[in-house]
């Protein structure tokens, strides 16, 4: 006779939830949100500067030698480049670093998602997004292992 089918707990988890509401998640955004708010603070200040720099080269235009104008205007158009490649600099850095406070919140999280299937006697954990249709009825649990009601 064939084997008869075991009976598993499955559990349906809001990843994109815990990843956007849970304490963790939040303080990651949060500071990500003011390291972003002072960089483009600090990257303004440097451009409002820059543009006043470039007004008061273009005044100075007709007063300056031919040399002596194209001397300053390369050295602002150098300014402006680094001002630039500082921008992407930071911003691809504060991306690096929210990428690695989220993965390490990740991995955090694995092993509270195993013990709750532990404590559940789950056999499979799915993310809610994957899932098509669910019952009550197959045991299944939302959010951060709440049994749904």
């Amino acid at each position: 006779p064939a084997p008869r089918p075991v009976a598993s707990q499955i559990l349906i988890v809001d990843m994109q939830l815990l990843r956007t509401a849970s304490a963790a998640a939040r303080a990651i955004q949060s500071q990500a949100q003011s390291k972003r708010a002072l960089i483009q603070k600090e990257l303004e200040e440097r451009q409002a500067a820059l543009r006043a720099e470039e007004t008061a080269l273009v005044s100075l235009r007709d007063s300056l030698s031919s040399p002596e104008f194209r001397a300053r205007a390369d050295r602002f158009e150098r300014q402006a480049r680094a001002l630039k490649a500082e921008r992407q600099a930071r911003v691809a850095a504060l991306r690096q670093s929210v990428g690695e406070a989220t993965g390490a919140f990740e991995q955090t999280l694995t092993p509270i998602l195993v013990q709750i299937m532990s404590e559940r006697r789950a056999s499979v954990m799915l993310d809610k997004r994957t899932v098509v249709l669910s019952s009550t009825a197959l045991g299944t649990a939302y959010g951060c292992g709440r049994q749904r009601t």
